[in-house]
């Protein structure tokens, strides 16, 4: 019973991970079933009071939620989680049922809370207030922990190096702190994450999203939602980091928070997960990295799997892990890994445990041959599957049956491996192209038993860095390197293993109007795309 009830919940697809748990938390008042299905140790302690309160910022704004207690006489340890969803309030009786008291938060403008709501404009500020109260009441003992997934994770990296005393530890799920990189990849639009996430969490029919995505020219929110969104035409219209939008303090302040942070962090993510990338970056750059610990388990953000099932990952390794990660920095309590890293290695269903996370490797060059397409965009190719995927059910590793059969995208057989590969890092592909196009996008696959492992896509403006253009005569030859996410996975020996190039990936990124035109307004036209070779660079793991 137990096996297919943790294999349910690997297809509740739209749902992330925690919010599964979140479901599963609202009934832990009421079941010990779920606790047992879960493989959670035995509950220590009653549910008790359950109060509102409210805190008003320094702009007048009032933010409000709740305070979930233990039965009993505090003061007790404490988790807070600010969130502006209003879902993750049902975790809090999993955190009193082992002795937590549980502060949920509704952010600014959500939920009742006061305030516009501009994601992540005020967290640093309203995270400062909300902990400068925390610290003042009475049920809290002086230890307190901060949690939470993909927003509710940025909550936390806006306030992690001015935290005070009293916060011991962060845990953060899913989530890392440079807003551009997560609206942007390689100079191109991240759909299937913003126009998703604009549309899910403004209570939207998903189909908005993809209304967007179809926009010719590019998106507005005001048409293609029926809703207006300033924060969305924000990011829309500014595609570069160096621009002085991203340079706005509160961004500045995030992509910096790492190496100010003190306390111990469990950065927890998913190998198909949007944030992967960053989060290992972020990671390797905390001020607290050798008392911080990193997990990533093998799905995507909303706990998508593909069609590829993984026996070995359950959710109640990130509750088990969560729980005794907080129980250690907040009680004392016995912890058997305190820091390192433990990776999920796709391809032999197990967990590896490193101190430093890629281990040594070697690289191994895979031949990209010579070819010749146009790309149109109004004919992108579709998506199927990867890392670049909110709550979209494709996330993952999907077959990739029809690829090869377009005209539009160049294959690669290579030779079967000999011996086993073992890969960690990020593979990287350098190709020499040229187009006759202002600008355009090349994208760079690889593709494993039929199946997607990685991918990534670069614009010609984009080869130099995402914090400005840079120019692009058409016919020139360059090269570019294209820095695919990073990923542990075995490739068995006699595997059957491809690289596909192409233009597009639809409505993963938005399809390039191969013009320098801004890309959202821009007219699209065709282009003759030139592959003059290259090589994918793939990191082994040295015996």
């Amino acid at each position: 019973m137990k096996r297919r009830f943790l294999q349910f919940l690997s297809f509740l697809g739209f749902l992330t991970v925690v919010a599964v748990i979140a479901l599963i938390g609202a009934f832990l008042g009421r079941y010990q079933i779920a606790r047992s299905l879960l493989d959670l140790p035995a509950f220590t302690h009653s549910a008790g009071a359950v109060d509102d309160f409210s805190v008003t910022t320094p702009d007048g704004a009032v933010l409000v939620g709740d305070v979930y207690k233990p039965r009993g006489e505090g003061p007790w340890p404490t988790v807070l989680m600010r969130d502006p969803y209003g879902v993750f309030h049902h975790t809090c009786p999993v955190f009193v049922r082992y002795g937590y008291a549980c502060v949920f938060q509704n952010t600014r403008g959500r939920n009742g809370s006061g305030g516009v709501y501009y994601p992540f404009l005020n967290e640093r500020a309203d995270g400062k207030t909300t902990l400068d109260w925390l610290v003042k009441q009475d049920f809290q003992d002086g230890n307190i922990a901060m949690w939470g997934v993909s927003y509710l994770g940025i909550t936390q990296w806006a306030v992690a190096d001015i935290l005070p005393p009293e916060v011991k530890t962060l845990v953060i799920i899913t989530a890392h702190p440079d807003i551009q990189q997560i609206a942007y990849s390689g100079g191109n639009f991240a759909h299937l994450i913003v126009s998703s996430w604009a549309a899910v969490s403004n209570d939207l029919d998903e189909d908005d999203a993809l209304k967007a995505a179809n926009a010719r020219p590019g998106p507005s929110s005001t048409r293609d939602f029926g809703k207006h969104f300033n924060w969305y035409d924000d990011w829309v219209q500014h595609p570069w980091r160096g621009d002085n939008y991203w340079q706005q303090d509160h961004y500045l302040k995030l992509r910096e928070s790492p190496e100010g942070t003190r306390v111990p962090v469990f950065v927890i993510g998913g190998w198909y997960d949007l944030f992967i990338p960053q989060q290992i970056d972020y990671f390797d750059r905390l001020g607290s990295k050798s008392r911080s610990r990193l997990l990533v388990h093998p799905v995507g953000h909303g706990g998508q799997a593909g069609d590829v099932e993984y026996p070995a990952h359950s959710f109640s390794l990130i509750l088990n892990s969560s729980l005794a990660w907080i129980g250690h920095h907040t009680t004392g309590a016995e912890l058997e890994h305190k820091n390192g890293v433990a990776s999920y290695v796709l391809g032999e269903d197990r967990y590896a445990e490193y101190d430093e996370w890629p281990p040594p490797t070697r690289m191994k060059t895979l031949a990209i041959g010579e070819g010749r397409y146009v790309y149109d965009p109004a004919d992108p190719v579709p998506s199927n599957g990867g890392s670049q995927v909110l709550a979209d059910p494709t996330a993952g590793s999907h077959a990739q049956d029809d690829n090869c059969a377009r005209h539009d995208v160049l294959c690669f057989e290579q030779e079967s491996p000999a011996k086993k590969l073992h890969i960690a890092g990020s593979p990287e592909a350098v190709i020499e192209v040229a187009s006759d196009a202002e600008d355009t996008s090349f994208l760079v696959r690889l593709v494993v038993d039929n199946h997607n492992v990685r991918e990534s896509i670069l614009s010609l403006s984009a080869r130099d860095g995402p914090d400005e253009p840079a120019d692009y005569t058409p016919g020139e030859r360059v090269e570019l390197h294209i820095v695919m996410a990073p990923i542990e996975r075995v490739i068995e020996a006699g595997s059957t293993v491809r690289i596909e190039v192409t233009s597009s990936s639809f409505p993963i990124f938005h399809p390039h109007p191969n013009t320098t035109d801004p890309w959202f307004e821009a007219t699209a036209v065709t282009a003759n795309q030139t592959l003059y070779g290259g090589e994918l660079r793939l990191p082994v793991v040295r015996r």
